[in-house]
Parts: structure tokens; C-alpha cells; sequence
């Protein structure tokens, strides 16, 4: 179902442009991120899943990374399953920035994949209020035990 104030093709990356090469977590390391929630489980780096959200509050989130020439995010667990009325306390401290691919709006929820590649560390919330946008560090990555 498209708005059509909003098609769908205004989200979606067709990977012909700048922007649909494959990031190396090394290669692009923001300062700062738009924030997003997750709320089953923490999402890693090396994964490539799909996320489904709700529209509203996410839709001028989703807006804003399209208008990024990196089209990356951070994903970060919240405490609990209400991912439209998470607030920043909610979030945790570590998340995982993830380049998104191919948003589409249907039926009031948005789905894009999030391949993951790096995981980054909170520093400090320059927005408070939906889009979210923080500050962030990457720490640097052992190797030793994937479980920390």
C-alpha cells in the first residue's frame, strides 16, 4: 500500500547509486547516529536480518538515514516491547550500526534489512525525541570471545 505522499520508491535503495556499495565496519565510522530500537534481542555485527517496525514514531527516522550518504543506523535493545514509546532511558548503552537496506512502508509498519557491522558504545544523546540522534564510540573489537 503506498502513500502518495510518501512512496515507496522515495525509501527503497534500487543499489545503482552512490550508497549501495557494501560498507567495511572500518571503512565508515559516523560520530554520530540516528537511533533505533529493537526490542526482542540485541542485534549483532555480521548479521543481515530483516526489521520490522512500526510507522509512527520511526517513519522520519527511516527518512533521515535515506538522506544519509552512508545510509547507516544504530540499532540498540530497549527494556522492554513498546519500540514506539521507547525514550532514551530505555535504550542500551552499547548498540549496533548497521547500514540499511531497502526500507518500504506497508500497511503502517516499515521493514528494511540491517546488514550489521560494527558495535558502537552511546556517549551522549544530541536528540531526545524521535528522530533519535547520539553520539557515539566504537570500541575496539578483540576477537576473542564472541559472547562480550
Amino acid at each position: 500500500m503506498n502513500d502518495e505522499n510518501f512512496p515507496d520508491a522515495e525509501l527503497a535503495n534500487n543499489g545503482d547509486g552512490p550508497g549501495s556499495e557494501i560498507a567495511v565496519a572500518s571503512e565508515v565510522r559516523p560520530s554520530t547516529l540516528h537511533l533505533l530500537p529493537v526490542s526482542e534481542r540485541p542485534f549483532f555485527p555480521a548479521q543481515s536480518v530483516p526489521v520490522l517496525m512500526e510507522e509512527q514514531p520511526w517513519l522520519s527516522t527511516v527518512e533521515a538515514v535515506g538522506n544519509t550518504s552512508h545510509h547507516l543506523v544504530g540499532l540498540a535493545l530497549i527494556g522492554h516491547e513498546q519500540g514506539a514509546r521507547a525514550r532514551p532511558e530505555d535504550f542500551h548503552a552499547m548498540g549496533t550500526v548497521v547500514r540499511m537496506h531497502h526500507p518500504m512502508r506497508s500497511s503502517g509498519k516499515i521493514q528494511f534489512i540491517a546488514e550489521g557491522l560494527q558495535r558502537f558504545r552511546i556517549v551522549r544523546w544530541l536528540s531526545k525525541e524521535p528522530p533519535f540522534t547520539v553520539q557515539v564510540e566504537y570500541p575496539e573489537e578483540t576477537g576473542d570471545d564472541p559472547d562480550q
